[in-house]
């Protein structure tokens, strides 16, 4: 095997290696400045179109709840004015990166809505009996968290705090990957030319692969596997995993048109070069 050959074979393994470093690259500073980044979460799933969806839902289930209790949703609802259900958000949000209660169903939540009726129900001068108080007081606040809560959040929250830890050591590797390949590269050939159509072949391959494993993802809707509830959390769950995943996509779209120029034009300078040196 001749110099020539094993350089072009040397050549083309190092392109697949800058393809691979540029297809994780991409990906995880899209993935570090959006998904494993928590400042961005927040920002996403603290909202007030969120507060509203979740608003909108306890009128609905206090108002079921009236029927059954008698008790005017009204004074269910109390708990949205004392505790805004935005700020609820946010320490749920809080909560789910600090192992801390983020199903807000506890004994406190049923005495809370238990003093609520019960001082509706005395200053109404209505007789009633605790237990049955007490029943409705512990619906109010299954209701509540059922509602406002996050739920499955071990294995999210968990998935998340893993990526953010990995994404920093894949970056620096894929960075260092494709620093190197690039410049093996450019030693192997004199001719800049010839040394830029590999080196753009291999830009052109991660950022087409970045672009078709995007596509895939979302075509076989990978962001609803995600299992939280209640459904207004899945919701933002899975439409935060379809904004990357576009993100990328529209990435690889740029990126693979601009190398795939760069790549003609350089193999077109190169064989033209070539011909004039025949033609010499």
């Amino acid at each position: 095997m001749g110099i020539s050959a094993t350089r072009r074979i040397l050549s083309t393994v190092l392109s697949v290696l800058l393809a691979i470093a540029m297809a994780l690259l991409i990906s995880m500073l899209a993935m570090n400045v959006t998904l494993s980044n928590r400042t961005y979460l927040e920002q996403n799933f603290v909202t007030d179109e969120l507060a509203t969806a979740c608003t909108d839902q306890l009128e609905v289930k206090y108002t079921v709840l009236e029927e059954e209790t008698g008790i005017p949703s009204r004074v269910f609802m109390a708990v949205t004015e004392e505790n805004p259900v935005r700020t609820t958000l946010s320490s749920v949000f809080q909560n789910a990166f600090g192992a801390e209660d983020t199903l807000l169903y506890n004994d406190n939540m049923v005495d809370y809505f238990e003093n609520l009726c019960t001082e509706y129900l005395d200053e109404s001068g209505a007789r009633y009996e605790e237990a049955d108080v007490h029943r409705a007081a512990d619906k109010a606040a299954v209701i509540y968290g059922e509602t406002v809560g996050l739920h499955e959040v071990e294995s999210v929250s968990s998935k998340v705090l893993s990526i953010r830890h990995r994404v920093s050591g894949i970056l620096a590797l894929a960075a260092g990957l494709a620093v190197l390949s690039a410049l093996l590269i450019t030693l192997l050939y004199s001719d800049r030319k010839k040394a830029a159509v590999y080196l753009c072949s291999g830009a052109a391959a991660g950022s087409f692969g970045i672009l078709l494993g995007a596509a895939v993802c979302l075509l076989l809707h990978v962001n609803e596997r995600i299992l939280l509830s209640p459904a207004v959390y899945q919701a933002v769950a899975a439409g935060l995993v379809q904004k990357y995943f576009s993100l990328l996509l529209a990435v690889g779209l740029v990126l693979s048109v601009l190398f795939y120029v760069l790549l003609v034009t350089f193999v077109r300078q190169q064989r033209e070069g070539s011909s004039r040196s025949r033609r010499s």
